[in-house]
């Protein structure tokens, strides 16, 4: 029995190693410059037939940290990466995070500051959708991951000053979504600064 459950072992470490990666790439944009990557993402909207270059496009712009990216990276922060080989067979190595799922999210997170006034008005804006508002909070929070209650705190001032009904309605559903991302020693220092609950 013992060596039936050895050789069950070794047999799925083989076949996932043999498959593909999540990054299945793209012959297309194969050896594309940044901004070429640009103008494809700005030249397209998502379907199942371009999925898996979109992503390799997000992916490469993460990877360079390229800020000319931003703003064409937050319209594709609802965009769900296609299944890859191992995913398909419902083989899962762990579970996944947002910026796994939303390519677009990682890309951003890489980026980092700069890019952190497209995704405000991301989560600003009336035409977002609820899940790429949430991803955009996400973003905020991973960003500001080393000073969560600053982070909160930006969000809040935001919400104070802004008189337009949708958009404090927005940033007030950011600002509880952004406590739930807050670590545990951060949590009462978060709440404070979003202004929600018993900050005590």
């Amino acid at each position: 029995m013992r060596k039936i459950k050895v050789v069950l072992l070794l047999t799925m470490l083989l076949l996932f190693n043999s498959l593909p990666a999540i990054a299945e790439g793209c012959d297309l944009l194969q050896n594309s410059t940044p901004d070429e990557l640009v103008s494809y993402l700005n030249g397209i909207a998502a379907d199942d037939g371009n999925a898996g270059c979109i992503t390799f496009a997000i992916g490469e712009l993460g990877k360079h940290r390229y800020e000319p990216a931003i703003t064409v990276l937050v319209r594709f922060l609802d965009f769900r990466r296609p299944l890859d080989s191992r995913e398909k067979q419902g083989l899962y190595l762990h579970i996944q995070g947002i910026a796994e799922i939303y390519p677009a999210a990682n890309a951003l997170e890489e980026i980092g500051k700069s890019a952190l006034p497209a995704v405000l008005d991301t989560i600003k804006t009336e035409s977002t959708s609820e899940k790429a508002r949430e991803n955009a909070v996400s973003v905020w929070m991973e960003i500001y991951r080393s000073e969560a209650p600053k982070g909160i705190a930006v969000l809040r001032q935001e919400a104070d000053l802004n008189k337009g009904v949708v958009v404090k309605r927005n940033l007030e559903w950011s600002l509880s979504k952004a406590v739930t991302w807050c670590n545990p020693p951060d949590k009462a220092q978060c709440k404070a600064a979003a202004k929600i609950g018993d900050a005590k």
